[in-house]
């Protein structure tokens, strides 16, 4: 994926990019009753972090959403919805703000949850990705994104499956949230333990998309 990436515009250091946070889920969380407060909260957390943490110094945080960011028009190389369409209320109007900023050749990438994996077809109802819906408010297989960016005016050049890489102590802490009694226990007994902050890569979950926008390609062909 990163090779994809990179060849936004060819050298990875002159390139303009924008990283879109799912800021748009703490606001649906916020309005849909009976959502855990849990996840709010985690999402006002990591803003705080973006605006604190020295890591993250030199950045100049641009907007809270796609909508809202202070870009000018096609000045973007890349920009990538990393774990965020799925969340979205209309993920297609936000590609399409996306084809706006976007330069000539420019690039956008996505992972969501993939609905059409083997695990998902056999976990029916009980998959993961649908005991989230109040967070996830989209489902796609590889046909609905294809189709999804499709409606954006973009094509896609790239989708394959990708692992979901995450904390075991996210992981724990999803199982609280999902899985009733028996979540809520094994959260206790090991919420806090070092193994916690170990990273997993979890197969038949996520899929990579990167695609162009149909304007772009269509004028490389005349």
């Amino acid at each position: 994926d990163t090779a994809v990436l990179a060849s936004a515009r060819g050298k990875t250091d002159e390139c303009e990019i924008l990283e879109v946070p799912a800021a748009r889920m703490r606001q649906a969380l916020a309005e849909l009753p009976g959502v855990s407060e849990m996840i709010v909260r985690a999402f006002i957390m990591r803003r705080r972090r973006l605006e604190r943490d020295k890591e993250f110094a030199g950045l100049r945080i641009v907007g809270r959403t796609i909508d809202d960011a202070d870009v000018a028009p096609h000045s973007l190389d890349l920009i990538t919805f990393w774990d965020v369409l799925e969340h979205l209320p209309d993920p297609v109007a936000s590609l399409r703000r996306a084809q706006e900023l976007l330069t000539p050749g420019g690039l956008v990438a996505a992972t969501v949850p993939n609905a059409g994996t083997a695990v998902a077809r056999l976990s029916g109802r009980r998959w993961f990705g649908y005991k989230t819906a109040g967070e996830h408010l989209q489902f796609f297989d590889p046909a609905t994104i294809s189709r999804c960016f499709e409606a954006a005016g973009f094509r896609v050049a790239v989708r394959r499956p990708v692992a979901w890489s995450c904390t075991i102590g996210f992981l724990i802490d999803r199982a609280a949230l999902y899985l009733g009694v028996p979540g809520r226990i094994v959260h206790r007994a090991l919420n806090g333990r070092w193994l916690t902050r170990l990273v997993v890569d979890v197969p038949q979950v996520n899929q990579f998309v990167a695609a162009r926008p149909v304007s772009v390609i269509g004028s490389r062909a005349a």
